[in-house]
């Protein structure tokens, strides 16, 4: 049952990393409206 937590626990983390860094490049490389970066500011 440990060994399932902590597999879960593991794909999950990666998961994140992919996203996170999916979502740096794509700010990196698509220009956002100007309103949206208004609201972010």
């Amino acid at each position: 049952m440990t060994a399932v937590f902590v597999a879960m626990v593991l794909s999950a983390g990666v998961g994140v990393g992919v996203a996170s860094s999916l979502a740096a490049y794509a700010q990196r490389n698509w220009t956002k409206p100007a309103e949206v970066q208004a609201q972010e500011a």
